[in-house]
């Protein structure tokens, strides 16, 4: 068996029967290939504004 195939064991849930037996799964034809995940270059960073709220009378912020 190569590393393309799974072995399963299976058991019939019917307590009558019980029969039990393995399957074997495998991938016949890969029709796409994963996408190689490029990362964007970080976007530079610009230190946010300070808030000026001081003096501004209809600001719901506490001075």
């Amino acid at each position: 068996m190569s590393e393309n195939v799974k072995e399963r064991y299976h058991q019939c849930q019917n307590l009558e029967c019980s029969a039990t037996f393995k399957t074997h799964e495998s991938i016949f034809e890969v029709i796409r290939s994963p996408v190689v995940d490029t990362k964007p270059e970080p976007l530079p960073t610009v230190p946010a504004a300070p808030r000026r709220v001081k003096g501004c009378y209809s600001s719901p912020f506490r001075h």
